[in-house]
Formats: structure tokens, sequence, C-alpha cells
């Protein structure tokens, strides 16, 4: 199995955007990137570069100079998903970084295509939490803003 890297406008470090990344499509104007986990990310841009060969790919996004609200930020994420299972309170928990424009947009595109409801809140430090049900599935999703 190819997974890949990808990363916006050049191959560094700083330039990540998802790893293990094992489908790109194009979909409406957007590059929507799918992990080995199925977790998805939609950024609406264009491909520059794939080399399956070396396991990478680089996007350019198109630039919204116009609002704010679509400047792409750095959060890390913890994503908990309690055990439905009688006398057993554990529950997975996930950590990662991503970079995103909205994290409610990031999590309705994680789920597109799935019947959920969510429950959005917002504290007076920037972080996001994100409540999620997807049939009789809850998870918890937690944005800590890391840079902006």
């Amino acid at each position: 199995m190819c997974l890949s890297t990808v990363y916006r406008d050049s191959v560094k470090q700083d330039n990540m955007v998802m790893k293990n990344v094992r489908m790109i499509e194009y979909q409406n104007g957007n590059i929507v990137l799918t992990d080995l986990m199925e977790r998805q990310m939609s950024i609406e841009g264009d491909l520059v570069m794939a080399n399956l060969v070396d396991g990478v790919a680089v996007i350019r996004e198109n630039n919204h100079t116009g609002n704010a609200d679509q400047k792409m930020k750095t959060y890390e994420v913890v994503r908990e998903i309690p055990n439905s299972c009688k006398n057993n309170q554990m529950r997975d928990v996930f950590i990662e970084e991503v970079s995103c424009g909205d994290p409610e947009q990031y999590i309705r595109d994680m789920f597109s295509g799935q019947r959920c409801e969510f429950d959005t809140q917002h504290t007076e430090n920037g972080d996001t939490t994100i409540f999620v049900r997807a049939g009789d599935l809850y998870q918890k999703f937690l944005f800590t803003l890391i840079d902006d």
C-alpha cells in the first residue's frame, strides 16, 4: 500500500498538512485528502505535484484575502471516543496536529456523507469543542489553537 504525506506550497516539515494519505480526490474545486484511518480534509486549491515513488504531494491553497476567518490555523486536536461497553469506563483518545480554517467545517468534512448531529462550543481562550453523534457513536473533538 502506498501512503503519502501532503504539504502546502513546498516539501518542508512546517508545511505538512496530513500524513498517511491514501487517496487524493478533486471534488467541486476542493482537494479532498483521505488518510489511512478514513479521516478526511478538504482544501480549496490545486494539486501542484505528486511524487508517488517518494510518497509526497504538494497542494496550493486558493487565497481568500477578503475573509480573515478562512486563514489556516494550527490546532492540537484531542479526539475522545467513549467505550459503550458496560463496566468499561475507558475511552479511545487520539491526539494529532491539524491545520484548518474552521474547526467545525473540518469535522463536517470528516463526517461528510454520514447522518450526524453536531454541537459546537467555543471558549474565551479560543478553544473549540465539537460533540458529534453519528448513529449510536458519540465523539468529542477538542481543538486547541497552537499557531495562528
